[in-house]
């Protein structure tokens, strides 16, 4: 599955406002956009922009392909994961 650019602005915005976990391959959050949640992740290792990982509606969940973050938003996920959890994020 691949998003428009629309969709993938939007879900990353909307991950900067949320709750985010950490899990053992980094900080991931859950967004719905537009009925359809994804998965938001950033990777422990800081070499990875953050990207959308899955998607599901009825749930139905698929993989999402090629939503990577910019530079800019991952700096501002990155910031907002470690705002939250309280602990260090490569950004």
């Amino acid at each position: 599955m691949t998003l428009d650019q629309d969709t993938v602005n939007a879900v990353f915005a909307a991950a900067e406002n949320t709750h985010w976990v950490n899990t053992t391959l980094g900080p991931m959050t859950l967004v719905t956009v537009n009925g359809v949640e994804y998965t938001v992740d950033i990777h422990r290792s800081g070499r990875y922009f953050a990207a959308i990982n899955w998607a599901s509606e009825w749930d139905n969940i698929t993989a999402v392909q090629g939503a990577n973050a910019s530079t800019e938003q991952h700096r501002a996920l990155a910031l907002a994961a470690t705002t939250k959890l309280g602990c260090w994020v490569r950004h």
